[in-house]
């Protein structure tokens, strides 16, 4: 074999090489861009247990997710779910509009705590990781990607309910069985595509929480997360919900009052209301 061929030939098999060692290595090439990419969004801690890419990173599917709380509130967490998967659809994308076909969650948890005026979905909403509150700065006119996510599903979700902050344990207030929303719209002023899926994916499961609990949710809680969800341009078309009928008392005492005029703070993020 002449000379010429064999360079050719070991340029080609190192090429290969590191095409496979690549391929392998994707998953977990990606659990850290996923976690640093949507960590330095939400500014809140976010951990991973596993990502898995289809071949063409079309979708994606993430196992043992867990979003931290902002500082100052004392539960750990604000979501975690069991798996997320995300179905993009690469042909309607572009550089200026992400179009998601699916986002499925199962196994959710989600916490909601009140602290004076503030709640801790609004703090991570308005990109804080502290306990202060500046405004959210908006992203210049005709700035960012257009976020478009056609189906929210959320399967086996238990909604956690408290107004101290100061608590770590906070019990079962309802569990849904099952919550969907359609033709979820946003904006994000992010660059990276996984911090963009997960800001959003973070923003369209908390609203759809709270617009199908009603009136289990304090209203103070409720009008707080909607206007903020408003505020960063985030519409829920449509929220069906389906309660699985269990309901935590521990939880549910001492809301009291607290859940008149919840229609008030959902009224920013549903742009055509909700059905039972």
């Amino acid at each position: 074999m002449k000379r010429p061929t064999r360079i050719a030939l070991t340029v080609l098999a190192c090429i290969a090489g590191l095409l496979l060692v690549a391929y392998l290595s994707r998953n977990v090439i990606a659990r850290g861009v996923v976690r640093s990419a949507a960590s330095s969004i939400l500014k809140v801690p976010l951990t991973i247990e596993s990502i898995d890419l289809d071949l063409f990173g079309a979708d994606v599917t993430v196992t043992g997710i867990a979003v931290g709380n902002p500082k100052g509130y004392a539960p750990p967490h604000a979501l975690t779910a069991k798996k997320l998967a995300v179905q993009l659809d690469a042909g309607a994308s572009s550089l200026e509009k992400l179009v998601v076909t699916r986002i499925s969650l199962e196994g959710v948890d989600a916490w909601f705590l009140l602290d004076g005026t503030r709640n801790n979905i609004s703090d991570i909403v308005n990109g804080m990781s502290s306990g202060e509150a500046p405004a959210k700065e908006k992203p210049a006119a005709g700035g960012g990607v257009e976020v478009l996510i056609r189906t929210l599903e959320l399967r086996d979700i238990a909604v956690h309910v408290s107004e101290r902050p100061d608590v770590a344990e906070v019990p079962v207030t309802a569990r849904l069985a099952l919550v969907t929303a359609t033709d979820v719209s946003s904006r994000s002023s992010g660059k990276e595509l996984a911090g963009q899926v997960a800001s959003k994916a973070f923003e369209a499961t908390m609203g759809a929480i709270v617009s199908d609990m009603g009136g289990r949710m304090p209203a103070a809680i409720a009008k707080g997360v909607g206007d903020s969800l408003s505020q960063a341009g985030t519409v829920l078309k449509d929220v069906v919900g389906q309660a699985a009928q269990q309901v935590g008392e521990a939880a549910t005492k001492g809301l009291g009052d607290a859940v008149k005029g919840i229609g008030d703070g959902l009224g920013g993020i549903l742009g055509g209301g909700t059905k039972k």
